[in-house]
This record gives C-alpha cells, sequence and structure tokens, in this order.
C-alpha cells in the first residue's frame, strides 16, 4: 500500500495524466488482497485507508485540474468503495459455507461411527449439509425447499431423493443405487452433556454405555478437573449436569444460582492411592515410601484446582512430610494427568484416585497402596443440576441412575465408594 501511495504521489507531481491514472488504478489491488484474505473487514479497513490517501489529490484535481480527471479519478472512488465491501462481503459466506460444510461432515463422521448406519447432518439453520451412502462413505448436499437433494459433492453412486419436511434430522438407508430407502427422525432422541471430574474418566464411559441402552438418552461427557469445570459452568459452557470431586465445588455454583438444588447431592465418595511402576526402582508403595530419599519425584493433581490434590498435599502434611517432599512435587492439572505423569516414568510415583489405579492400564503395570482415610478430609463427590440447562429432565435421569443400587455397586467396583454403604 505504501509503494502504490508514493508511485502516486510522484505520478501526481511529477508525470500526471496516463500515469496517474494507472497508478490510482492501482490501489485496487492491496484492497483486492485485503478482501480476499481477510473478508468484509479487511476490505472496508483497505478502501478507507485508499480514499484517506487518494482524497487530497481528488480534492486538488476538482481545484486545479481539469473536470474531466477529477470526474475519472471521483468515479474510480466511487467503484471502489462500493466494489470492495461486496467482493469481501462474498468471500465472507464463501468461507462460512465451507466451514459449515467442513463442520457437518465432521458431525456426520462421528454421528455414523455411534450410530453405524448412513445419516442426514443439518446446520444451525436446519439445512441438510452431509449424508451417506450405505457403506458410510459422505457426501455434502443441499436441500431445497421442495424437498429436492441437490449434491455438492462428486460421490459414486450420489444419495437422490426428496427430504421429508418437519424432519430436521433423520438416519437414513439407500439401496444399492444410492437411492434412499428410509428415513428415521433423529428429532426426538435425548442427550445430556454432563461436566464429570477427571477421576470420574475411568469409571463413567461404560455406565453411561448402559443408561443409553436403558433410557435412550445419550451421555456425552467432557472431563476436566472440577475447578477447571466449575469456571466453565460460571462462564456459561452449555452442560446439564456437573459430576464434582468434592462438594465444594457445586456450592461455588449454588452460591452463583446456577445450580437447581439448593445443596449438591453426593453420590460417591473418592480415595487416595500411593502407585508406582513395578519396575520402579523404588520399594512397594507404602507410608514408608514417602519417607524412602530414593523418590525424587512425586506427582500430585493441582491443589489449587483438583480436590484429589488437595487431599494429596492434607495426607502428607498429616505425615509432617510436605515441607519435605515439595521441592520433589510435580504438579499436574487434573488427577488423570498426574497418572499419566507416573506411568510414563515422568514420576517416581502418584498420589492419584482409587479410580485411576483400578483401571486396566495402570494395574496390569503397576501396584498401589490406599492411603489411610484419617489422614486426608473426606473426598465427598457431588452433583447438582444445571438450572438454565436444555436437557433437566435428561440429566436429572441421569442423575438418579448414578445413585441406583445397580450402579452404586458399578461405581464401587471402580474405586468410588456408595453413598449408601458409608
Amino acid at each position: 500500500m505504501l509503494a502504490v501511495f508514493a508511485a502516486h504521489v510522484v505520478a501526481h507531481v511529477v508525470i500526471g495524466g496516463v500515469a496517474e491514472v494507472l497508478v490510482v488504478a492501482a490501489y485496487a489491488f492491496p484492497v483486492v488482497y485485503a478482501a480476499l484474505e481477510f473478508g468484509f473487514r479487511g476490505s472496508v479497513a483497505t478502501t478507507g485507508l485508499v480514499v484517506v490517501l487518494t482524497l487530497p489529490y481528488v480534492v486538488d484535481d476538482a481545484l486545479t485540474g481539469s473536470r474531466a480527471d477529477f470526474a475519472g479519478h471521483l468515479t474510480e472512488l466511487i467503484v471502489l468503495i462500493i466494489v470492495a465491501p461486496v467482493v469481501g462481503i462474498v468471500v465472507e459466506r464463501e468461507r462460512a459455507a465451507r466451514l459449515a460444510h467442513e463442520v457437518a461432515e465432521v458431525r456426520y463422521r462421528a454421528l455414523f461411527a455411534a450410530s453405524g448406519v448412513p445419516a442426514l447432518v443439518l446446520d444451525e439453520a436446519g439445512r441438510v449439509l452431509a449424508t451417506g451412502d450405505d457403506t458410510g462413505s459422505s457426501q455434502l448436499i443441499e436441500i431445497g425447499p421442495g424437498g429436492d437433494i441437490t449434491p455438492l459433492t462428486a460421490l459414486e453412486g450420489p444419495c437422490t431423493g426428496r427430504y421429508r419436511p418437519g424432519q430436521r434430522a433423520a438416519l437414513v438407508s439407500h439401496d444399492e443405487g444410492g437411492n434412499e430407502r428410509s428415513q428415521i427422525s433423529l428429532l426426538r432422541l435425548p442427550r445430556t452433556a454432563p461436566a464429570s471430574a477427571a477421576d470420574l474418566e475411568p469409571v463413567l464411559p461404560p455406565i453411561f454405555a448402559q443408561f443409553q441402552k436403558k433410557t435412550g438418552i445419550r451421555a456425552e461427557a467432557t472431563y476436566k478437573a472440577s475447578a477447571v469445570l466449575t469456571t466453565q459452568i460460571l462462564n456459561g459452557a452449555p452442560f446439564d449436569l456437573f459430576l464434582s470431586a468434592d462438594l465444594g465445588y457445586p456450592k461455588k455454583l449454588i452460591a452463583a444460582s446456577i445450580a437447581e438444588s439448593s445443596a449438591p447431592i453426593t453420590y460417591a465418595q473418592g480415595s487416595l492411592v500411593l502407585w508406582t511402576r513395578d519396575d520402579s526402582h523404588l520399594p512397594p508403595p507404602s507410608v514408608a515410601l514417602l519417607r524412602d530419599p530414593a523418590l525424587r519425584a512425586l506427582a500430585i493433581a493441582n491443589p489449587r484446582q483438583a480436590p484429589y490434590g488437595r487431599a494429596a498435599v492434607s495426607s502428607l502434611k498429616s505425615l509432617k512430610l510436605y515441607q519435605e517432599l515439595k521441592p520433589r512435587i510435580v504438579t499436574a492439572e487434573n488427577i488423570g494427568q498426574a497418572a499419566q505423569f507416573v506411568e510414563s516414568g515422568n514420576a517416581d510415583a502418584g498420589l492419584l484416585s482409587y479410580t485411576s489405579a483400578l483401571t486396566p492400564t495402570l494395574s496390569s503395570i503397576g501396584s498401589y497402596f490406599v492411603i489411610p482415610r484419617h489422614l486426608y478430609p473426606p473426598i465427598e463427590q457431588g452433583a447438582i443440576v444445571v438450572k438454565k440447562s436444555a436437557h433437566r429432565t435428561a440429566a436429572h435421569k441421569l442423575l438418579d441412575f448414578l445413585l441406583s443400587p445397580q450402579i452404586q455397586a458399578e461405581l464401587a467396583k471402580g474405586g468410588l465408594t456408595p453413598v449408601h454403604s458409608r
């Protein structure tokens, strides 16, 4: 842009005439580039800069030059002011459409993996963007106002037919020629999105599978440290149910008027263990191991955001070992990452959740010692249903399922103490 402006000054002052017209026309190149690269905002910003740089010369032409020069330069500016934003808008729309297609294809593949049958996938406006044939191949399509399917990408044996109005999403089967055979509406298939503490990740997936089989409700969980999930919920994250690793974080959401209930519902109690690899240079895990000088690195979850991290610090303080071990503590973001540190050998031992120690991976390569519960405050794990959730009924059903005797027994097998057996 600066090079074009310098050339414009020279052409206007020294050469003038046709040379100046050509240089002024060159302003179109940075404007078009900005429109293509940055969309509408880029085109408007660059056009504004061009107007600021060239307007003095247009005024100069109006005062000292011919009317023809003035009219020509003014026309060029007006055309640029009109055309550049239009190009920017077109570019942004094309990018948005391309992104929508890419997102739709990702959603299609996820839906296909979950359901095992071809599917139609829609964007937020309800327009069908992706479908598949009976082999699982995906194809982007568009549904016309009358329900006609228009393929947007090439696919051998393209899907043809008509989309039934009123069905915003559907499972679709096709014959060998790619023709639509039947549709099953997905509109009423309920789901719920629980925000789950990291210590639950080894335990909940099979329980959620049982829940979906029994109720038809799909639980799409996110596993992170309880503090991180609390912050996300406070910031409006679309979770329906919060399964914390303590009672403090649910109480924080209750105080913020985000939870439905006036008190968290305790669904289990956690336990802390000391875990080491079997091929470690250290003796078997025990309280004595924590006093062993050969222990160079001890992994714990971040005590500022993970209840199991606070329990680990409390147990070390109860044993009067915290100050001695503090330089050797390796802090992980959550209890899952702490387990990864010890599993990978980046830490000699770890104070982990019992649920982590019982996973097939860790139980096959290491051993654990259950830290006596009197050494740390109880890890009461509580839950709340988010008040503004769009799936509160499904969230309540999931919480009731977790509190049922059968699932409480499953939680016990996974390393959590059931609420009815303490």
